[in-house]
């Protein structure tokens, strides 16, 4: 090396270098199964028509074309009116909360392969004006949690979404046993799913019953490492969505979103429909430790961030009352004004735990079976051998 200079060699700083400089092994266009379109310019479906459609069982995603163009022509989404209108106000993007103007900055310039995306639930209080800037497709309106705003129990619901290119979300299902919907107002976003029941290729799970997983946190990563694995994989969907487009996402699909333009503005809400309040129920009944989006009161830190020891423990016991917290005051308001919607529920409940109970009778009479065979053979004299075959030759005369 020339004399003054300071050479560095590290994988780890190289393979940072690499994943934002190299092509992307995403590809320029998606190399998946399409995710099923509906043509704004065709005869949609009325509102009962997409829930039987759509949402009803493990649902499927599907893109709306144009649904919400008229959001997007108002200029109150261009960057230099948002610049100029609340540059000043403080939005969350990555666990850092900063100013947008700063935020467009930095996206403009960043060389993060995992850039900060600005991802903010509180947008309604730091910005009201843009809740008048979009309206909520028709198929979305009908939001149970709603019936919570009075009290201010209902968790996190919108977000406001600015990100520069790749940013984005890794893999992910959406909290509290939602469904989602997600307009693109400004660029272009990437989305990748899974159906329940398929683990994606690069997700890890825990393996204790505990719903927690791991995935590579860069989106490129997981990309170099697994994305032609995932176009192979039985049950993936993958699809774009541009300006006035809006992507509905099923409860419980996993899904990964990336955005692959300079700059994409989208809105986004999670809300609980009548045909997916069973599955609500049954997570705030079975899991209410897993309830996000409201404060639950979690076990303070130092001034360092650390813990108590015992912080583990009682931030379990904080979570499961937040959650048991949320049911009743959820049925509560469904006794009252949507007693229909919660009896339909409850007996979709009745009838799911009497198929597990009896399927575990079946499998209860089956390793009954099973021992009882095993004890007879195990008697002395209780396997009788067999005769040998008689066996000859037949030279037959021709």
């Amino acid at each position: 090396p020339r004399k003054g200079t300071v050479s560095v060699f590290s994988d780890t700083l190289y393979r940072s270098h690499e994943l934002i400089h190299a092509p992307s092994a995403f590809g320029r266009s998606p190399s998946g199964p399409p995710c099923e379109r509906i043509a704004h310019d065709t005869n949609m479906p009325d509102v009962a028509e997409f829930s039987s459609t759509y949402e009803a069982g493990a649902g499927r995603p599907v893109v709306l074309e144009g649904a919400g163009v008229s959001s997007t022509t108002a200029k109150t989404w261009d960057e230099a009116s948002l610049r100029e209108q609340l540059g000043d106000r403080v939005f969350h993007a990555g666990g850092v909360n900063m100013r947008l103007r700063e935020y467009f900055d930095y996206a403009h310039t960043n060389s993060d392969d995992q850039p900060l995306y600005c991802f903010d639930p509180t947008f309604a209080k730091s910005a009201p004006e843009l809740l008048e800037a979009y309206d909520v497709p028709a198929y979305f309106r009908d939001d149970l949690f709603s019936l919570l705003e009075t009290s201010g129990a209902r968790p996190d619901y919108r977000w406001l979404l600015i990100g520069g290119v790749r940013s984005g979300q890794s893999w992910h299902k959406d909290p509290n046993g939602t469904s989602a919907w997600n307009l693109t107002i400004r660029g272009r976003k990437r989305w990748l799913f899974f159906p329940p029941h398929i683990t994606p290729p690069g997700v890890i799970m825990s393996g204790d019953g505990s719903k927690d997983y791991m995935t590579p946190i860069s989106l490129a990563e997981w990309a170099r490492g697994y994305y032609k694995e995932a176009c192979s994989t039985p049950g993936l969907l993958e699809c774009e969505t541009k300006a006035g487009e809006v992507m509905y996402v099923p409860r419980g699909w996993w899904h990964m979103v990336l955005n692959v333009e300079p700059m994409t503005i989208a809105v986004s809400h999670h809300f609980l429909s009548p045909t997916g309040l069973y599955n609500t129920l049954r997570l705030l009944r079975e899991a209410p430790h897993q309830v996000s989006g409201i404060d639950r009161g979690l076990a303070p830190r130092d001034s360092s961030g650390a813990a108590h020891p015992d912080a583990a423990a009682e931030d379990h016991k904080r979570r499961t009352a937040a959650g048991k917290a949320m049911h009743d005051r959820l049925v509560a308001a469904l006794r009252e004004n949507r007693p229909e919607v919660l009896a339909r529920a409850e007996e979709q409940l009745r009838c799911e735990r009497e198929k597990v109970e009896k399927k575990r009778e079946r499998l209860i009479a089956q390793e009954e079976v099973f021992r009882s065979r095993k004890k007879a053979f195990a008697k002395p004299g209780g396997v009788t051998k067999a005769a040998p075959a008689p066996f000859a030759f037949n030279f037959a005369q021709s």
